[in-house]
C-alpha cells in the first residue's frame, strides 16, 4: 500500500482604510492512494478559494464573515487481485451483475460508481462577537453550506464565556454540525467474501453496496466548561459535552446487511481535565485526561478508546534549543469486523523532540516517535482491512527557513 501527496497554497491578506481585516486564500491538494492487496487506486485533486475578513462594530462588537468554493475530482480504478480472480458467482446486488453471464471472475474486491467523480461545494459564514460587559462575551452565528452531496444546510452556534473573576471563567457553547456521507459510504461496493455453495459446486460473491440515498449528519453539540488559574503559572481546565447525531452513518457488521453501510442514531459524553503548569520561565509541563462514552440505536460502543491520557514537557536548555518529550496513553478498544472482532490493547507512545535555532530565520528539528516499542497496533478499517494497521516508530528531520 502507497500514499504519495503534494499540496500547494497561497495567501493574500491585508486591512483597508476602514479597518477591515482581510484574506483570500487558494490551495491545490493532490493525492494518489493505492490499496494493493485489493487492487484499488484512488486519485484525487481539490481546488479551494476562499475569502475571509471580519472588522470592529464599534467598541464591543466584532464581525467575522466569509466564502468559500471547492472543486473535487477523482480518478478511481479497481484491478481483481490473485487471491480473488477465480469463478464465483455474481451477487445481484453489485453493480456488474449481468443476468446472461451470472459467473465471472472480474469482481473486484473494492468497486467505485464512475458517475460520481466530479463535485462543487459552496460555503459561506457569518459571526458576530459581541462583549456584553467587561466579564461577559457572546458569540453566535451560523454555516451556509450547498454541495452536491448532501444538498444545502445551516449549522448555527453560539458560545457564552463569564468571568467571574481574575482567577475563573465559565463557559458554554451550542453547535449544530452536518457531516456529509463520504465517497466510499455512498458510491462504493464492497465484495469481500467468497462463500462455496456445496449443493451447485460454485463459489458465490457477496457484496456490500454503498448506499446513495444515505443522508447526512446532523449533530447537535452541547459544551460546558471551567477555567481556574490559582496562580499565575498555572491553568487548570475542566469541561464535559454532549454530542446527539441524527443519522449517523456505520459500517455494517450484519453478514445478511444489504448495503455496506448504515445510517443509525448515536450519542457520546464526557469529560475532560487539563493542565498547564510552568515551573519556571525555561520549562512547561502540560497533563490531560480524558473519559467519554458512546452509544449507537442504544447499545455502548466500544471502537473508540474511553480513556485517553498525556503528559508533555517542554524544556528550554538553553536560548537556540528546545528539548520535548510526550507521553500519549490510549485505552483498549474493540473493532467490529466482517471476520472476527478485533481487540486492540491500551498502549504507550513516547515522542522525543529536538529544537534548534541558530538564528530567528533558521530552525532544525530531530524527532522521534513510538520510541517505546518497534510498532503498536492502532486502528482497522473491517471493511477494506485483513489485519489491523500497525503505527510503526519514526524519526523525522525538518529544516525550516523563515522570510
Amino acid at each position: 500500500m502507497s500514499n504519495d501527496s503534494a499540496h500547494l497554497q497561497a495567501k493574500l491578506d491585508g486591512v483597508t482604510d476602514s479597518d477591515l481585516e482581510w484574506s483570500l486564500i487558494g490551495y491545490a491538494d493532490y493525492s494518489d492512494i493505492f490499496l494493493g492487496h485489493v487492487g484499488s487506486r484512488w486519485e484525487q485533486r481539490q481546488y479551494d478559494l476562499s475569502f475571509r475578513a471580519n472588522r470592529s462594530l464599534g467598541n464591543r462588537n466584532r464581525l467575522a464573515f466569509g466564502v468559500s468554493a471547492r472543486r473535487t475530482t477523482l480518478d478511481v480504478g479497481s484491478e481483481v487481485t490473485d487471491p480473488f480472480k477465480f469463478q464465483a458467482v455474481v451477487d445481484p446486488l453489485h453493480p456488474l451483475f449481468d443476468p446472461p453471464n451470472l459467473i465471472s471472475d472480474s469482481i473486484p474486491f473494492f468497486y467505485y460508481d464512475q458517475t460520481a467523480t466530479e463535485f462543487d461545494r459552496l460555503n459561506a459564514f457569518l459571526q458576530d462577537t459581541i462583549e456584553i460587559d467587561d466579564r461577559t462575551l457572546l458569540s453566535f452565528g451560523a454555516k451556509f453550506e450547498e454541495n452536491d452531496l448532501s444538498g444545502s444546510g445551516v449549522q448555527p452556534g453560539a458560545r457564552l464565556s463569564w468571568a467571574a473573576n481574575e482567577s475563573n471563567i465559565l463557559w458554554a457553547a451550542y453547535a449544530k454540525a452536518h457531516r456529509q456521507p463520504s465517497l466510499r459510504e455512498r458510491y462504493t461496493t464492497l465484495t469481500p467474501i467468497r462463500i462455496w455453495d456445496p449443493i451447485n459446486s460454485v463459489w458465490v460473491n457477496k457484496s456490500y453496496p454503498g448506499d446513495t440515498s444515505l443522508d447526512k449528519e446532523e449533530m447537535d453539540a452541547l459544551e460546558v466548561g471551567w477555567r481556574f488559574r490559582p496562580r499565575e503559572n498555572l491553568i487548570i481546565e475542566l469541561s464535559s459535552y454532549y454530542y446527539d447525531t441524527k443519522n449517523a452513518v456505520r459500517a455494517s457488521t450484519d453478514s445478511f446487511a444489504i448495503n455496506a453501510y448504515e445510517a443509525q442514531d448515536a450519542e457520546v459524553h464526557g469529560g475532560e481535565i487539563s493542565i498547564d503548569y510552568r515551573p519556571t520561565d525555561l520549562w512547561r509541563l502540560r497533563a490531560g485526561y480524558s473519559l467519554s462514552e458512546g452509544k449507537v440505536a442504544g447499545t455502548k460502543m466500544e471502537d473508540f478508546p474511553e480513556v485517553l491520557a498525556n503528559l508533555s514537557s517542554h524544556l528550554r536548555v538553553r536560548d537556540d534549543l528546545t528539548f520535548s518529550q510526550n507521553l500519549y496513553y490510549s485505552d483498549s478498544i474493540k473493532i467490529p469486523s466482517d471476520y472476527n472482532p478485533i481487540t486492540i490493547p491500551s498502549h504507550l507512545r513516547l515522542d522525543l523532540g529536538l529544537i534548534w535555532q541558530p538564528s530567528e530565520e533558521w530552525e532544525v528539528g530531530l524527532f522521534g516517535r513510538d520510541l517505546l516499542e518497534s510498532y503498536h497496533v492502532e486502528t482497522m478499517y473491517p471493511g477494506i482491512d485483513v489485519e489491523p494497521t500497525r503505527v510503526e516508530r519514526t524519526f523525522h528531520l525538518s529544516i525550516t527557513k523563515r522570510f
